[in-house]
């Protein structure tokens, strides 16, 4: 599979019963996305994927970064850290 990101491949792994994904990418790093969240990136402006980019990279290392729907239209996307079991903060 491909990054939702970047675009280079990456490993990914399940999670949520089955509603997000843990990427593991080259480029970006580690982090987890939704699938809604991913779907929604896929449609958006490369400027976005690329700041979320940043994000990854930026997070702690023992954190990683989740990207999810926020459920706010002025605000489709929001992000929040975990550990790397899937823990929220």
């Amino acid at each position: 599979m491909n990054c939702p990101l970047c675009g280079a491949e990456a490993q990914t792994q399940e999670g949520d019963f089955g509603r997000r994904r843990v990427i593991a990418c080259r480029d970006c790093g580690e982090y987890a996305i939704t699938h809604a969240a991913a779907d929604r990136l896929a449609r958006a402006p490369k400027e976005w994927r690329d700041g979320y980019v940043e994000l990854v990279r930026s997070c702690p290392q023992d954190k990683r970064l989740l990207i999810r729907l926020s459920g706010d239209p002025a605000r489709p996307l929001t992000t929040e850290l975990e550990d790397r079991h899937g823990n929220r903060e």
